[in-house]
């Protein structure tokens, strides 16, 4: 998912399916446009994507942006928490998971 401007990518946002679970992936907004609420609501449309395509639980490996994902109700979780599915990744981040299911 991507939001852009007069040709200009703003923000981007993906997702991996893992059967039930989803891998959120590659959240980023140009500087400029952070702190406006822009990466928010590019990862609010993808949570309602994932949701219309079955996935019940988000997760995502983040190494500098817990702080932000917290605000969206994201929390830490253990490697070993997280479903086998969402371990496909060789990524030594810690793993995040949306706090509450999906709707």
């Amino acid at each position: 998912m991507l939001v852009y401007a007069l040709f200009s990518v703003l923000g981007v946002v993906g997702l991996e399916g893992l059967g039930g679970v989803g891998l959120l992936r590659s959240v980023a907004v140009k500087e400029p446009y952070r702190g406006k609420g822009l990466g928010g609501t590019l990862c609010e449309k993808m949570e309602g994507y994932a949701a219309s395509q079955g996935i019940k639980r988000l997760y995502l490996l983040t190494r500098n942006a817990e702080g932000f994902f917290s605000k969206l109700r994201y929390r830490r979780v253990e490697r070993a928490e997280a479903p086998e599915a969402s371990k496909v990744t060789q990524a030594t981040a810690p793993v995040t998971a949306r706090s509450e299911p999906l709707p």
